[in-house]
């Protein structure tokens, strides 16, 4: 082998053939605070024990390909063809109104006494935005240990403003802690039509065009496909399965969040800054400067990444009833 290339060169290869074009290069003035609040609301993959200081037999849970199914719950693949994306603030009453609901719905299903939830549960969960003022919930967040910020859930207080979160992460709140904290404000992003795409080939052969659907549901079959196939021995399974799973997390948390940083410096150089709360641009300085990557787009990493904790949440609520 002379050269390899990461999940994510395959996956923006992948959009190429499509022919889609990045959000940002179709949508240049997307409204700078809707990305900073996105990109604050944005949080990885979670570990944690379940059951803390009581002795119970040991039982790990995972969710293998949590955020493809994710992507395919909340519609993510119509938000990343669509012809453009609608802004809709939420008032508190009606945000409100909103999550009692899906709190019903999402604990009647996890304690079998209701239906699942429908796609358009799924789908306000992950696309609201709302921004809440946390007294000592346990929401995610990140802490400063040593030189890197670790995530982590745990109970959090914050007097200072106002802390953006994605819905599905108070949904999945309410499912074991009961109490959610007060918000102030909210929006939802809605799609609004679709661009054209171009038929692509996917490894087993398929073709998949505008009529398909669901890129990420196709992905996930496809890794199905790879898992059955018998004529291939278990490495070559093994690579290919971890081949499409790696271009699912990239086309929906890895290239809409990534940003390249440059070599630091010693002198401080300045850097736009954009207010969540207000769009309102701010120049800091930095010794080390972040460019956006081609494919940047926090609102599809967001939603993404909060059905999976809110799926994960599901599920565990689902195993203790």
């Amino acid at each position: 082998m002379s050269s390899f290339a990461s999940s994510g060169t395959y996956a923006k290869a992948l959009l190429r053939q499509l022919g889609l074009t990045p959000p940002l290069e179709r949508w240049p003035d997307f409204p700078r605070e809707v990305l900073a609040a996105t990109a604050g609301s944005y949080f990885a993959g979670e570990l944690f024990v379940a059951v803390r200081s009581t002795k119970l037999p040991i039982m790990t849970l995972d969710l293998g390909g949590a955020y493809g199914i994710a992507a395919s719950l909340n519609g993510a693949w119509r938000y990343l063809f669509a012809e453009r994306l609608d802004v809709v603030e939420l008032d508190r009453d009606e945000v409100g109104v909103i999550l009692k609901r899906l709190i019903s719905v999402f604990s009647a299903f996890a304690r079998g006494e209701g239906p699942a939830p429908s796609k358009e549960d799924w789908c306000l969960a992950a696309w609201t935005t709302v921004f809440v003022h946390p007294r000592g919930e346990s929401l995610p967040h990140r802490v400063r240990e040593d030189k890197t910020w670790t995530m982590k859930r745990a109970p959090l207080t914050y007097d200072k403003s106002v802390v953006p979160y994605q819905l599905a992460d108070i949904v999945a709140l309410a499912q074991s802690e009961g109490p959610v904290p007060a918000i102030e404000r909210a929006f939802r992003l809605d799609p609004v039509g679709k661009v054209p795409i171009s038929p692509t080939t996917l490894p087993s052969g398929r073709v998949f065009q505008q009529s398909s659907g669901d890129l990420s549901r196709a992905l996930w079959s496809e890794r199905r496909l790879v898992e059955m196939d018998t004529n291939k021995d278990f490495t070559q399974r093994d690579r290919e399965r971890g081949y499409l799973k790696g271009v699912v997390n990239s086309l929906f948390s890895g290239l809409p969040m990534q940003v390249n940083d440059d070599e630091p410096t010693k002198k401080l150089r300045e850097i736009d800054a954009y207010d969540p709360r207000t769009g309102r641009r701010a120049e800091l300085k930095r010794n080390v400067l972040e460019k956006p990557g081609s494919w940047y787009y926090p609102p599809l990493a967001s939603a993404v990444t909060a059905t999976a904790r809110l799926l994960l949440c599901l599920i565990i609520q689902c195993f203790r009833s």
